[in-house]
């Protein structure tokens, strides 16, 4: 079960850093919930996609979907960085469906790929998928409560930091990838 868990941390500790990230920015209390509910969503449910995926298709040893997170990071934090120096507000863009939706998923990507190769640990694969997920959701919705207290200390610059913040973790998980 400690495999189970420590798997459950490394696969939410990139994304831990995108929450933070972009909950520094300012939003309302109404976009950081469905902010929450959507890292929450996709850290939680693409291991078990991953599993149901395991039986249908089967993809080969260290395949990778994990390349084009980065970019979806990388576009967000440019955007809110460009609106932030040229209209003042980047707030929009950090809070707006698209981004709402679009960052969870890209970055949930390496969970699907967990879930489908989770049935080699030697739990059932349900209760791995579950178990690593759970554990990566509440590492994300954790991620958001602490960058929205963060972005209390610097209302003015959130969503600069916010924009700076997300450009460092794409590139760092780009060099990584």
């Amino acid at each position: 079960m400690l495999t189970l868990i420590l798997l459950g941390m490394l696969a939410g500790i990139d994304n831990v850093q995108a929450a933070v990230a972009l909950s520094i920015a300012p939003m309302t209390r109404d976009r950081r919930g469905w902010l929450t509910l959507s890292f929450v969503l996709c850290e939680g449910l693409t291991p078990l996609i991953g599993v149901a995926l395991a039986h249908l298709v089967r993809l080969p040893p260290g395949a990778s979907l994990n390349r084009f997170a980065p970019l979806v990071v990388i576009a967000c934090g440019v955007t809110v960085l460009w609106k932030a120096f040229t209209d003042g507000d980047g707030a929009p863009i950090v809070s707006s469906p698209w981004t709402i939706v679009t960052l969870p998923l890209s970055l949930s990507l390496d969970n699907l790929l967990i879930g489908v190769s989770v049935g080699s640990l030697g739990y059932p694969p349900a209760v791995a998928a579950l178990t690593i997920g759970g554990i990566s959701a509440a590492m994300c919705a954790a991620g958001i409560a602490a960058g929205s207290r963060i972005g209390r200390f610097i209302p003015r610059y959130g969503d600069v930091i916010s924009g700076i913040a997300l450009i460092v973790i794409a590139a760092s998980r780009w060099i990584r990838n």
